[in-house]
């Protein structure tokens, strides 16, 4: 289970541990965003820090209706105490956002307030 809290803005967020390519780890915190189709964000000083390497572009219809292509990379973390590999798109933010296909198979309880719990629970039979 990763635990989490909402902050003063009541965006809900929690921290992941990343996997670098060479063994090296960073904890991030994130902000669950369900209306963000994809696995993660990540800031570009977070792939050279993992060394992590691209894949290609990938085109992505962003909260204002436009459309661009963003560098792809296939990110490794820690998810529900095992390691996960999923698709993390760079971007030029330090605001790092987790997506609907990493939360795919989980159960995500937000208490909407300042301070609240946020809770992602592995749903059965989903590993």
């Amino acid at each position: 289970m990763h635990y989490g809290n909402v902050n003063s803005a009541l965006e809900a967020g929690v921290a992941l541990v990343l996997l670098g390519d060479t063994g090296a780890t960073e904890q991030a915190d994130f902000i669950i965003d369900t209306g963000f189709s994809g696995g993660i964000t990540l800031a570009t000083d977070i792939f050279d820090r993992l060394n992590l390497q691209r894949d290609d572009d990938v085109a992505v219809t962003l909260g204002d209706g436009t459309v661009r292509a963003l560098a792809r990379y296939t990110a490794r973390l820690l998810w529900h105490g095992r390691r996960r590999e999923i698709e993390a798109v760079r971007v030029e933010s330090d605001e790092l956002l987790i997506g609907m296909r990493l939360l795919q198979g989980s159960s995500l309880h937000v208490e909407a307030v300042p301070g609240g719990l946020v809770a992602i629970a592995e749903l059965p039979g989903s590993s």
